[in-house]
């Protein structure tokens, strides 16, 4: 490779996950290389990852609790936010299932059920408290609810 300028490259596009950008550690002095995937953190997911918890079961006040995403679905511990989609089909009108990084700020996420017994739909991005996971608040008993993480930022 002939030495030019980076104004003198061509340029890239469309990066792939493996390609690799050259950084300047200056914790250390010297130079590193890091991923495309990892500098941008996100990681987006072309098949979700799921859970035989969260595959249609029933949620009620009793599941109110931080749901370990590492465990229950197999995302890398210390993620701080998620790309999740929940379909519920709640019994009774303006039921909803909430999630949020933890029981006070529970409401990043809410999937709500505009008419009694049909499926309600909602995609977002989740934040996550320190250890990567989630908080999870259903309003009442909530049928149905499929939860599908598409991607996770590090």
């Amino acid at each position: 490779m002939a030495d030019q300028k980076i104004s003198e490259l061509t340029e890239l596009t469309t990066p792939a996950d493996g390609d690799f950008i050259p950084i300047v550690d200056v914790a250390v002095g010297g130079n590193k290389k890091i991923s495309r995937e990892n500098l941008a953190g996100w990681h987006f997911l072309a098949t979700p990852l799921t859970s035989t918890s969260w595959d249609g079961d029933t949620k009620g006040t009793g599941d109110r609790a931080t749901v370990d995403l590492s465990a229950v679905f197999g995302v890398p511990a210390g993620v701080k936010a998620v790309m999740m989609t929940i379909q519920t089909q709640a019994d009774a009108e303006n039921d909803y299932i909430r999630f949020g990084p933890n029981s006070t700020y529970n409401h990043a996420l809410t999937c709500r059920t505009a008419v009694a017994g049909q499926i309600a739909h909602a995609f977002g991005i989740v934040p996550c408290d320190s250890n990567g996971d989630i908080y999870c608040y259903p309003s009442a008993t909530i049928a149905g609810v499929q939860v599908y993480i598409w991607g996770y930022w590090l």
